[in-house]
């Protein structure tokens, strides 16, 4: 699952994200799809196109 505001706004800036902020990004993308793996019974991959067909 990406964050893509982070990363609009990343792209936005002239400097983009710093390693420790890309770092920490990824760290949280990790840990909300396996939040969201558990939670749902399904695997840590498939979890960004479950959010997806199911947004309004």
């Amino acid at each position: 699952m990406k964050m893509p505001f982070l990363r609009r706004r990343a792209r936005e800036s002239a400097k983009g994200l710093s390693a420790g902020d890309a770092r920490m990004l990824k760290e949280a993308e990790g840990a909300i799809q396996q939040s969201f793996s558990f939670s749902l019974h399904l695997s840590p991959q498939s979890v960004g196109g479950y959010i997806r067909s199911h947004q309004r």
